[in-house]
């Protein structure tokens, strides 16, 4: 199963359970959903809409080389980039890795 397919299988998950999105901040679950093989990165999977793939300047070359069906941003706060582009509503995120200070950077903007 492609990358493509696999994240098409997480929005249908999402549409199941209502949720407006997924934030994927492990980084063998953005692999798995994305192809890519750097040690940076984050994927925002939106239940409607284009997923968003997060990474740093290093990553840039990398990311557009193993990603080029998906829109990147490339800087340093991979959590607050996400968080512009979430609307408010119900999403997910992965809490056994998700850090206290990102919940909240998150919620803060939602």
């Amino acid at each position: 199963m492609s990358a493509a397919a696999r994240r098409g299988a997480l929005v249908a998950a999402l549409a199941e359970r209502e949720l407006d999105g997924m934030f994927v901040t492990t980084l063998v679950n953005v692999r798995y959903l994305t192809g890519f093989t750097g040690s940076n990165g984050a994927l925002l999977v939106p239940a409607s809409g284009e997923p968003v793939f997060f990474t740093d300047g290093r990553y840039r070359d990398q990311a557009a080389d193993e990603l080029p069906d998906v829109d990147h941003v490339i800087g340093r706060d991979l959590v607050g980039g996400a968080a512009d582009r979430m609307t408010s509503g119900r999403w997910a995120t992965e809490t056994h890795t998700l850090s206290v200070d990102a919940h909240r950077a998150l919620t803060g903007r939602l």
